[in-house]
């Protein structure tokens, strides 16, 4: 603006004009910004924009738990927290934008937008479980310390009766294992927490469930023997290696044990009697691993001993040339006997 005096008396005298400006600053604005959701431990980075050129955006946060200072001015650059962990925290960002120029500053409409953070999921550990084939497992109960989370597991050895995959707990299942070997499936569990369209992936577990094979017994050959002779040991053997096999005599009078672990050893065979003594041997499987002992099938042989066969004493007989002898009748025990 250009200001000229001037005096008028009869003449009109013109002064020295002078000269001052007003100058009118823009109102800034600033941006919208959509909210977000991230997990914890993400870098978040958030850029401020406007219509005015040399805008100072100055910003206030209601929740500085979430990684990010109470104040500050310019762009954003942290890294998120979520100290707590057992839910989601949200900070509501406050954005003022302000221009300066030749002294005078002017501000705008604020914007706020909110940052969240959501906690990272964790799965408690789980024991390990060792059962017997054909018997149920334990339920498995999932925890954490994130209410609503997710957890899904996968298991590498369908064999014993549980599937590949699944999300949830775990029911218990009858264990199966149709072999003669342990059988061993190793579950990996990954805790997920979704929130605000970001899911959160935590540190994944894993446990194990053995099952235990069935023992049994190979079929043993039946034995009979004569008194005072010796048996044949017998070796017993099934398709679990490390199967215990434990043994009971239900007659000792044949000179064997009541009972007994392992081979059943020779022994010399009794019969004071006039008939065959039989013994029925029962054999019965154990196998133990993992401080579980699975008890399987069992078979029964047995081992017969026959008496010494005896010859009573014939009259002698005394005759003359001639005469005919009275027929010699041969007698004993036991019943049966042949008399050569």
């Amino acid at each position: 603006i250009t200001v000229t005096p001037n005096f008028s008396n009869t003449v009109t005298c013109a002064g020295t004009p002078i000269t001052f400006t007003i100058t009118v600053n823009p109102i800034p604005t600033v941006n919208p910004v959509a909210n977000q959701t991230v997990c914890a431990g993400t870098t978040v980075t958030q850029a401020f924009t406007g219509t005015v050129a040399g805008t100072v955006y100055s910003w206030t946060n209601s929740n500085t738990a979430i990684g990010l200072g109470a104040s500050g001015t310019g762009n954003l650059n942290f890294v998120s927290t979520n100290p707590a962990g057992a839910g989601p925290l949200t900070g509501t960002i406050t954005v003022t934008p302000s221009y300066t120029n030749a002294g005078g500053t002017c501000t705008g409409t604020p914007i706020t937008f909110t940052i969240t953070v959501n906690p990272i999921p964790t799965v408690n550990a789980v024991s390990n479980q060792v059962v017997c084939n054909n018997t149920a497992t334990a339920a498995v109960n999932f925890t954490g310390a994130v209410a609503g989370t997710v957890y899904s597991w996968t298991n590498n050895n369908t064999s014993i009766g549980l599937a590949a995959a699944g999300t949830g707990n775990i029911a218990s299942f009858t264990a199966t294992n149709a072999t003669a070997t342990v059988q061993t499936a190793t579950i990996t569990v990954t805790p997920t927490y979704t929130n605000g369209g970001t899911t959160c992936t935590g540190t994944a577990i894993t446990f194990t469930i053995t099952v235990n094979p069935t023992p049994s017994v190979n079929v043993i050959a039946n034995q009979t023997v004569c008194n005072g002779t010796s048996t044949t040991a017998v070796t017993i053997t099934g398709p679990v290696a490390g199967t215990v096999y434990s043994w009971t005599n239900n007659n000792t009078n044949i000179g064997l044990a009541a009972s007994g672990t392992a081979t059943v050893p020779s022994f010399t065979a009794i019969n004071t009697g006039s008939t065959p003594l039989t013994a029925t041997i029962t054999v019965t499987s154990s196998f133990t691993n993992g401080g579980i002992t699975c008890t399987g099938g069992s078979t029964t042989f047995t081992i017969t001993v026959n008496p010494t066969a005896t010859v009573n004493q014939p009259a002698g007989q005394v005759l003359c040339n001639g005469a005919n002898t009275s027929a010699v009748v041969f007698s004993g025990l036991p019943p049966g006997s042949t008399y050569n």
